[in-house]
């Protein structure tokens, strides 16, 4: 890889989430005005208990793959089905426990709502993270600012 490809590749990487932070700002502010102080704090518990919980999703799998990957790239497709299978099992059950959670803490049904909308979109996220890991450890460091770009916005 040249010298030139990987300092687009690092720039690329590390201005998208930069960028994503300023729009999100704004974004933020409009959705907390939005919903009130009452609201705002109940979307904000579903959000914490799943990023809490969403943790299990991963049990540092993304690092091994990539490393994988980036290793034996002619073994991609089969490291790639394996990954998805088993980060999205333990997605799915991931978000079976942040049910239970929710109802074992006797949250109200907006909290339980909330939590399963972000439930769902963890499980999309677990999907798309295990894409670009793969994209990552095939050195297609562009591709994957631009998708993060993309989706983030």
């Amino acid at each position: 890889m040249t010298l030139k490809k990987s300092l687009l590749g690092g720039a690329c990487l590390g201005i998208q989430p930069l960028l994503l932070n300023a729009l999100s700002v704004p974004a933020m502010a409009y959705i907390i005005r939005g919903l009130g102080a009452t609201a705002y704090g109940q979307w904000t518990m579903a959000t914490a208990l799943t990023v809490t919980i969403g943790l299990l999703a991963n049990l540092g799998l993304r690092g091994v793959f990539v490393r994988h990957v980036a290793a034996h790239p002619e073994n991609a497709s089969a490291a790639l089905a394996e990954q998805l299978g088993v980060r999205l099992t333990l997605a799915v059950l991931s978000a079976l426990l942040l049910r239970g959670v929710c109802a074992a803490l006797r949250y109200p049904p907006v909290v339980i709502g909330c939590a399963l909308i972000s439930a769902a979109a963890m499980i999309a996220t677990t999907s798309s993270t295990t894409l670009i890991d793969l994209l990552q450890a095939l050195h297609r460091s562009p591709t994957v600012a631009i998708v993060n770009l993309v989706a983030g916005l």
